[in-house]
This record gives structure tokens, sequence and C-alpha cells, in this order.
């Protein structure tokens, strides 16, 4: 994971802070949830892999999971230092800004998940609260769309 976190996190960093990043919203929304989707996927495996073999605890690889829970909270950190300094996201009222240079179809998915967001707010709210549920579908996914998003590793830490 070294060399692809060397490549990648910088380049997700110059994206973030850059200063002609209305263009790049969609790559850097994009970009993000397919990263979490992929920390859900190997969390559930772990998870799951516990479940089979009937280990102790909820994972099988509880420092696999704290790690790609830190890599988690990374993504989300630039993905929120992005939504906040461009006031583009606002998932709690829906509102996408008019400034952000989407096509069509893109605005219509951003529109499109806005609504998705409001329906299923609470159950966004409360699965990170619960680390068996770590791995489900949105578990990590879910935190792009909370303005309130706490750091993963901090639940990690009362283990």
């Amino acid at each position: 994971m070294d060399p692809l976190k060397k490549k990648f996190l910088p380049r997700l960093q110059k994206m973030t802070f850059d200063e002609q990043n209305s263009s790049k919203c969609f790559a850097i929304f994009l970009s993000t949830f397919i990263l979490l989707q992929n920390i859900e996927r190997c969390v559930k495996h772990n998870r799951n892999y516990a479940l089979r073999h009937k280990l102790p605890g909820i994972f099988g690889n509880s420092m696999l999971v704290k790690s790609l829970a830190l890599g988690a909270d990374t993504v989300l950190f630039y993905f929120h230092m992005y939504r906040q300094k461009t006031a583009t996201l606002n998932w709690d009222t829906g509102e996408i800004s008019k400034t952000l240079e989407l096509s069509p179809g893109q605005r219509q998915l951003f529109n499109n998940i806005a609504e998705f967001v409001q329906t299923r707010k609470y159950d966004f709210e409360t699965i990170k609260e619960k680390k068996e549920q770590w791995g489900e579908d949105l578990s990590f996914a879910s935190q792009m769309f909370d303005s309130k998003c706490r750091p993963f590793s901090d639940e990690l830490l009362n283990d």
C-alpha cells in the first residue's frame, strides 16, 4: 500500500488545495467514494473471516482494520477540507453550488446523491457508532456526507 499511498496522497492533496478546483470536484468526490468503498470491502472481508473462523473479537486482523480506518480518516480529511474550502457541496441542505464546473449528468448525479443522503441521514449518523456494522455498504463512505465527521481512529482507540 505504501507505493500507492506515495503516488495517490500527494495528487489528492494537490487537487484538494488547488485554487482552480471547481473543475476537479467530481474527480475528488469519485476518488474519495471509490477508495472508501474499497476500504469497506476490506473491512467486511476481515469481519467475515473472523466470523467464519470463530475468532475472538469483531475482526480477524484488528491491526489491519486500524490501518484501514486511518486511511479512511486521511481520505475523509482531504475531502472535507475541500468541501469546507469551496462550500460547494452541502449535503445537510442538499445544495449543490451552481459555480461547480459539472456536466449535466454529473450535476444530476450530485442532486440524486443529495436526495438519497436526506432519506438515509439517520442511518448514516448511527452506522459509525457500531463497529460490528463497519464494512457494510456505505459504513465508511457515508462519512463523506456528514459535516460533523469524526475520525474512525477515535473509535478504535477505545479498543
